[in-house]
């Protein structure tokens, strides 16, 4: 009977342990204006301030404005270990929006990384850019 209820504690602590997310553990890249914000608001941060200097620097090439094109943009892109923003793929009805978005990436600096446990990683982004 000792050996059921032993078995029985071990498979409990091991889902209660299974169930820990790793977001518990993880502190979103920083921008340089989110560094003071508790870890809590750091990956909020990163999206506003992300989304944000998207839509100041993107210059919409003039063949969408006589289009009066008004849709979205989908970029998809990764904050290196290093902390520098490389553009994986975008996808957009127009090549020149294609070429405006990476001008931005090309302007963003390098911040500090994803940690997962105190290890710098690799960060995967998509947003829909929509100006």
């Amino acid at each position: 009977m000792h050996k059921y209820v032993f078995l029985l504690f071990v498979f409990a602590t091991c889902s209660l342990t299974a169930q820990v997310s790793t977001s518990d553990y993880e502190k979103y890249p920083v921008f340089p204006e989110c560094a003071d914000l508790p870890v809590s608001e750091v990956a909020a941060c990163f999206n506003e301030t992300f989304i944000s200097f998207m839509i100041d620097h993107l210059e919409v090439p003039a063949e969408v404005k006589d289009e009066n094109y008004e849709g979205k943009m989908v970029i998809l892109f990764e904050v290196t270990r290093e902390g520098a923003f490389k553009l994986l793929y975008t996808d957009a009805v127009f090549a020149s929006l294609k070429t405006s978005a990476q001008e931005v990436f090309d302007k963003l600096l390098i911040m500090e990384s994803l940690h997962i446990c105190s290890l710098p990683c690799l960060c995967y982004c998509r947003y829909h850019v929509i100006k």
